[in-house]
């Protein structure tokens, strides 16, 4: 699929002199989906050429909490206020659930419900 040029995807191609250039690729805001293969086809009237990039994006996939979650109150007891610290080389998006407390975690970011009791 040919990369177009949009808000995210910019190209330039910056001559170094001597008959020299490189062909530049920006990615702006990465994403997941961005990992994988890219070409760069580079042609003049005497022919064409073919550089592969693999990117991948090991380390961006996913935030790591550097310090457990802390609870402080604040205003005499009237707000809590409920923290965590994480660590992330793109800016990570949250949300915030409240629990059921008739449910339990079995496994990571599932819940399933407790014995004999029913989450809604």
């Amino acid at each position: 699929k040919e990369v177009k040029p949009d808000s995210r995807f910019q190209f330039k191609l910056d001559s170094k002199g001597n008959d020299s250039y490189s062909a530049i690729l920006q990615i702006k805001d990465l994403a997941d989906s961005d990992a994988g293969g890219y070409r760069c086809a580079i042609v003049n009237p005497h022919g064409k050429g073919n550089a592969n990039f693999n990117l991948k994006l090991t380390g961006f996939s996913s935030p790591t909490f550097v310090e457990k979650p802390q609870i402080s109150s604040r205003d005499d007891g009237q707000v809590m206020v409920m923290e965590f610290r994480a660590k992330s080389i793109l800016k990570p998006t949250f949300v915030w659930h409240k629990v059921c407390p008739f449910c339990s975690y079995r496994e990571r970011n599932v819940l399933s419900p407790a014995e004999e009791k029913k989450c809604f």
